[in-house]
């Protein structure tokens, strides 16, 4: 009887296994490389995105104090300016409260402004009476003058006689044609002197008659303004 023995090539187990453990490590490899690859690329990408992360960022810095000194520049302009306009408006208000003589200055410049027909020249004015040169291009007769100021005007205005119902009227008599004569007017009907410094401002005023006892005429001179002196 024959006896049959199993008979095992372990060899060829060996070498089966050994092919198998190589094409796995092969495909380990591989995808190790992959992965290294791929996060090299990764890492590249994410490199370059913060290196131009960083340009921008420096590009904003340069641009940003310019932008800050443009704006700070535009202030001060602003400021500068409304500085000289509030200066100036200053100024101006000053100077006109000069001209009229609220501060006790002399700026307001004294003058008589005669009519047509009329000399009105060299006028002062003391606080008290006004002083002007007056003089006629006709003879007139039975004249006589009176300042009235701006308040009197209104109150004297439209009343008949005028101006001789002024109470502060002064008698000239005859005013020659040609000739000229100074006379010295109260500048209020109340004899009140103004301080030194004050303006005062208004019409000298004629009433007369073109004969000897004729009607009576009447007629505005000049007007006249200044200061106390």
């Amino acid at each position: 009887m024959l006896t049959m023995s199993s008979y095992y090539d372990d060899s060829a187990g060996q070498s089966t296994n050994s092919s198998k453990w190589n094409n796995d490590n092969d495909i380990n490899n591989k995808l190790n490389n992959i992965k290294k690859n791929t996060g090299s690329s990764t890492n590249n990408n994410n490199k370059s995105t913060t290196n131009d992360d960083i340009k921008t960022e420096e590009a904003d810095s340069n641009k940003k104090p310019n932008d800050s000194g443009k704006k700070s520049l535009l202030i001060i302009i602003l400021i500068v300016l409304a500085i000289v306009i509030v200066v100036g408006a200053i100024f101006f208000i000053l100077a006109g409260l000069f001209y009229l003589g609220v501060f006790g200055g002399s700026s307001l410049p004294t003058t008589c402004v005669a009519q047509s027909g009329f000399i009105c020249s060299n006028p002062t004015f003391n606080g008290a009476t006004i002083s002007v040169t007056l003089g006629t291009g006709s003879t007139y007769y039975n004249a006589t003058a009176v300042f009235l100021n701006s308040t009197e005007l209104e109150t004297y205005s439209g009343q008949t006689p005028f101006p001789t119902s002024a109470p502060q009227s002064i008698i000239i008599g005859t005013m020659y044609a040609g000739s000229i004569s100074t006379i010295n007017l109260p500048a209020w009907y109340n004899n009140v002197k103004a301080p030194i410094g004050s303006g005062i401002s208004g019409q000298i005023w004629i009433s007369y008659s073109k004969t000897p006892g004729g009607q009576l005429n009447y007629a505005e001179v000049g007007t006249f303004t200044g200061t106390a002196r």
